[in-house]
Protein backbone atom coordinates (compact mmCIF):
# COMPACT_ATOMS: atom_id res chain seq x y z
CA UNK A 1 0.00 0.00 0.00
CA UNK A 2 1.48 3.63 -0.99
CA UNK A 3 2.17 5.89 1.56
CA UNK A 4 -0.14 9.51 1.43
CA UNK A 5 1.70 12.39 2.21
CA UNK A 6 -0.02 14.58 5.06
CA UNK A 7 -1.31 17.67 3.69
CA UNK A 8 -0.32 20.48 5.26
CA UNK A 9 -0.36 23.91 4.33
CA UNK A 10 1.74 26.56 6.39
CA UNK A 11 1.35 30.36 7.27
CA UNK A 12 4.28 33.06 7.43
CA UNK A 13 3.61 35.46 10.38
CA UNK A 14 0.18 34.10 11.43
CA UNK A 15 -0.53 32.77 14.61
CA UNK A 16 -4.76 32.62 14.49
CA UNK A 17 -5.54 29.02 16.14
CA UNK A 18 -8.59 28.73 13.67
CA UNK A 19 -6.43 29.21 10.03
CA UNK A 20 -4.03 26.34 11.80
CA UNK A 21 -6.37 24.52 12.80
CA UNK A 22 -8.30 24.78 9.20
CA UNK A 23 -5.26 24.27 7.64
CA UNK A 24 -4.56 20.66 9.41
CA UNK A 25 -8.34 19.59 9.28
CA UNK A 26 -7.91 20.24 5.38
CA UNK A 27 -4.81 17.65 5.68
CA UNK A 28 -6.12 15.14 8.04
CA UNK A 29 -9.28 15.22 5.39
CA UNK A 30 -7.01 14.38 2.65
CA UNK A 31 -5.20 11.72 3.83
CA UNK A 32 -8.42 9.68 5.28
CA UNK A 33 -10.00 10.09 2.17
CA UNK A 34 -7.77 8.44 -0.25
CA UNK A 35 -6.97 6.08 2.63
CA UNK A 36 -10.92 5.15 2.90
CA UNK A 37 -11.11 5.01 -1.04
CA UNK A 38 -7.61 2.57 -1.14
CA UNK A 39 -9.86 -0.09 1.11
CA UNK A 40 -13.14 0.17 -0.74
CA UNK A 41 -14.34 -2.69 -2.47
CA UNK A 42 -14.95 -2.51 -6.10
CA UNK A 43 -18.77 -2.29 -5.90
CA UNK A 44 -18.57 1.00 -3.48
CA UNK A 45 -16.10 2.64 -4.97
CA UNK A 46 -18.20 2.70 -8.27
CA UNK A 47 -20.65 4.35 -6.59
CA UNK A 48 -18.13 6.86 -4.52
CA UNK A 49 -15.57 7.52 -7.78
CA UNK A 50 -17.24 10.58 -9.48
CA UNK A 51 -17.17 12.34 -6.03
CA UNK A 52 -13.81 11.93 -5.80
CA UNK A 53 -12.65 12.72 -8.88
CA UNK A 54 -14.97 15.86 -8.17
CA UNK A 55 -12.65 16.34 -5.15
CA UNK A 56 -9.33 15.86 -6.84
CA UNK A 57 -10.58 18.20 -9.51
CA UNK A 58 -11.28 20.95 -7.07
CA UNK A 59 -7.47 20.44 -4.76
CA UNK A 60 -5.96 21.25 -8.58
CA UNK A 61 -8.35 24.04 -9.11
CA UNK A 62 -6.74 25.26 -5.88
CA UNK A 63 -3.39 25.09 -6.65
CA UNK A 64 -4.00 26.42 -9.76
CA UNK A 65 -5.62 29.24 -8.49
CA UNK A 66 -2.90 29.76 -5.73
CA UNK A 67 -0.26 28.92 -8.50
CA UNK A 68 -2.08 32.18 -10.49
CA UNK A 69 -2.85 34.03 -8.00
CA UNK A 70 -1.06 37.14 -9.27
CA UNK A 71 -2.76 37.17 -12.64
CA UNK A 72 -5.26 39.13 -13.94
CA UNK A 73 -7.55 36.55 -14.72
CA UNK A 74 -8.57 33.34 -13.68
CA UNK A 75 -5.91 30.39 -14.48
CA UNK A 76 -6.99 28.11 -17.45
CA UNK A 77 -8.83 24.82 -16.23
CA UNK A 78 -6.29 21.48 -15.74
CA UNK A 79 -8.74 18.76 -16.18
CA UNK A 80 -7.79 15.79 -14.10
CA UNK A 81 -8.18 12.97 -16.62
CA UNK A 82 -10.87 9.94 -15.57
CA UNK A 83 -9.17 7.25 -15.25
CA UNK A 84 -10.09 3.65 -13.78
CA UNK A 85 -12.11 3.39 -10.42
CA UNK A 86 -8.86 2.74 -8.41
CA UNK A 87 -6.57 5.41 -9.45
CA UNK A 88 -8.82 7.87 -7.39
CA UNK A 89 -7.66 7.36 -4.07
CA UNK A 90 -4.18 8.22 -6.17
CA UNK A 91 -5.41 11.07 -7.79
CA UNK A 92 -7.19 12.98 -4.69
CA UNK A 93 -3.22 12.26 -2.77
CA UNK A 94 -1.46 13.61 -5.87
CA UNK A 95 -3.86 16.69 -6.32
CA UNK A 96 -3.71 17.49 -2.42
CA UNK A 97 0.30 17.45 -2.45
CA UNK A 98 0.07 19.85 -5.35
CA UNK A 99 -2.27 22.21 -3.32
CA UNK A 100 -0.28 22.08 -0.30
CA UNK A 101 2.88 22.81 -2.18
CA UNK A 102 1.29 25.60 -4.11
CA UNK A 103 0.26 26.76 -0.82
CA UNK A 104 3.64 26.07 1.55
CA UNK A 105 4.07 29.39 3.27
CA UNK A 106 0.99 31.52 2.33
CA UNK A 107 -0.45 34.01 4.36
CA UNK A 108 -4.91 32.15 4.65
CA UNK A 109 -5.60 35.76 4.15
CA UNK A 110 -3.55 35.47 0.77
CA UNK A 111 -6.27 35.74 -2.28
CA UNK A 112 -6.31 33.25 -5.02
CA UNK A 113 -8.40 32.42 -7.98
CA UNK A 114 -11.25 30.37 -7.10
CA UNK A 115 -14.36 29.31 -8.89
CA UNK A 116 -13.73 32.41 -11.55
CA UNK A 117 -13.26 34.88 -8.49
CA UNK A 118 -10.33 36.17 -6.29
CA UNK A 119 -11.30 34.69 -2.77
CA UNK A 120 -8.79 34.43 0.25
CA UNK A 121 -6.96 31.31 0.92
CA UNK A 122 -8.67 30.50 4.15
CA UNK A 123 -12.27 30.12 2.89
CA UNK A 124 -10.76 27.89 -0.24
CA UNK A 125 -9.85 25.47 2.72
CA UNK A 126 -12.68 25.87 4.25
CA UNK A 127 -14.68 24.79 1.22
CA UNK A 128 -12.28 22.01 0.12
CA UNK A 129 -12.93 20.51 3.69
CA UNK A 130 -16.30 20.85 3.86
CA UNK A 131 -15.87 18.08 -0.07
CA UNK A 132 -13.24 16.33 1.56
CA UNK A 133 -15.61 15.38 4.48
CA UNK A 134 -18.29 15.12 2.45
CA UNK A 135 -16.54 12.48 -0.04
CA UNK A 136 -15.32 10.76 3.21
CA UNK A 137 -18.54 10.26 4.75
CA UNK A 138 -20.05 8.44 1.28
CA UNK A 139 -16.82 6.28 1.53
Amino acid sequence: MAVIPSVSVTTRGHSEEADGHALDTLGHALTDVADRLRRLPESRLNRVAPAGRELAQALADAAAGITGRDASAPPAERTVPILGVFAVADQVAVTAHDLSAAGAGLDPATQIWWEAARQPLAAVLEALTGQAERVRAEA
